[in-house]
């Protein structure tokens, strides 16, 4: 495999998406809010590894790597529309407190993590159940009746900053 420059060849190629030539990227990045600290980064670890324009990673992610070559670096900033959008209120319900702990409970222990997002009042629960589907869970305003559950993703409706470095690029037929 030979490593090319990434020149936005996907753009002006006039040929559908399947008959084009397909680019593995592989990206070190940083991300944090806009002035705020790093809370993510693969800095020190293997590249990030995805194939541009398969809808894998969010649309301004993607279109930021457009157009780099391999070892440029650069920083941007999305907004919720190029990020994982705004908060859905439909994910976002008011239960009985009983209902909140038995929800908690029923989960397996063995398969629940505890993370601190940056901007999110309280910890966020990732339960993966049988199924094999993450299921997030931000619990927020728990009072002595009642507990408000948010199953948006994480980071929907923030201005994210990338810091990415193009590593190199794989074109593959």
């Amino acid at each position: 495999m030979q490593d090319y420059p990434l020149l936005g060849v996907m753009k002006r190629i006039k040929m559908p998406l399947q008959k084009q030539v397909m680019r593995s990227v592989y990206i070190i990045l940083s991300l944090s809010f806009p002035g705020g600290a790093v809370f993510e980064s693969n800095v020190n670890a293997s590249p990030l590894n995805f194939t541009l324009g398969t809808g894998v990673m969010i649309t301004g992610f993607d279109r930021a790597i457009r157009g780099m070559v391999p070892g440029e670096t650069k920083t941007f900033v999305l907004t919720p529309d190029e990020a994982y959008g705004e908060k859905n209120e439909s994910l976002v319900r008011t239960v009985q407190l009983s209902e909140g702990i038995d929800l908690v409970s029923s989960m397996d222990k063995a398969n629940v993590t505890v993370s601190l997002i940056p901007g999110n009042p309280c910890p966020m629960i990732e339960y993966l159940p049988p199924e094999g589907k993450y299921q997030r869970y931000l619990i927020t305003n728990i009072t002595e009746d009642s507990v408000t559950i948010d199953t948006n993703k994480p980071l929907v409706g923030k201005d994210l900053q990338f810091t990415i470095t193009l590593d190199s690029v794989i074109v593959r037929a």
